[in-house]
């Protein structure tokens, strides 16, 4: 009866699974703690199988299939959002990948991936503004992915935000000195202030480069 009353609505999830374990209802049989590790241990085991089907999916068709049984087992796998938001980008409807890409930074806030996508999405769009919060939370996350900082570079050009650009270069340089692209940002942004000494430097350094 207790059993029936909790999860008459047919979906139960992990939390449910250790809320109902820990206030009692199955506290009273011995083996209900091996049960309920069971339980979560099939859990953990699915998720992980349904990573190994995404990555070896032949079709965007199937990968999207995937993605979508994952979250209706689990509404609150990060992962399948973000698989759901890149099917969908390549479809190019925007508005339901940006919503998966929500979902899973609603889900998982430290997700820097999921940051990004959402950062290249708002921008394609013209939501410049917005693209520069997405990759600012991106950068806030994992501040060692270099091409996060790139793009946040690129978007603040966009808007003509000199000085921003120039500090999210510098910031960018200071972690991987030798980037190209972060190189030749740092020309263009030296050509701006009328450094041409140093502009040419950089540039001619990557054009140097650019034919080894």
């Amino acid at each position: 009866a207790e059993i029936r009353r909790r999860f008459s609505s047919g979906t139960v999830t992990t939390g449910q699974i250790i809320a109902f374990g820990v206030t009692g209802g199955l506290i009273p049989c011995p083996a209900a703690i091996t049960v309920l590790l069971l339980c979560l241990q099939l859990v953990h085991l699915g998720l992980e199988r349904v990573r190994e089907v995404l990555a070896t999916a032949n079709s965007l068709a199937e990968y999207r299939q995937v993605a979508e049984k994952a979250l209706a087992v689990r509404e609150d796998f990060p992962d399948a959002h973000v698989n759901a938001a890149i099917i969908f980008n390549k479809k190019r409807d925007f508005d339901r990948a940006e919503h998966h890409l929500r979902r899973a930074v609603h889900h998982r806030p430290a997700n820097a991936q999921a940051h990004a996508m959402l950062g290249h999405i708002l921008r394609d769009n013209g939501r410049v503004s917005e693209a520069i919060t997405a990759f600012q939370d991106a950068v806030r996350w994992d501040p060692r992915i270099i091409d996060t900082r790139v793009e946040l570079a690129r978007t603040y050009r966009i808007i003509g935000d000199l000085t921003a650009m120039a500090a999210a270069v510098a910031a960018g340089l200071a972690l991987s000195p030798t980037h190209p692209t972060l190189l030749l940002m740092s020309a263009e942004l030296d050509f701006a202030q009328g450094k041409l000494a140093s502009a040419w430097r950089n540039y001619r350094c990557q054009i140097g480069r650019a034919h080894v």
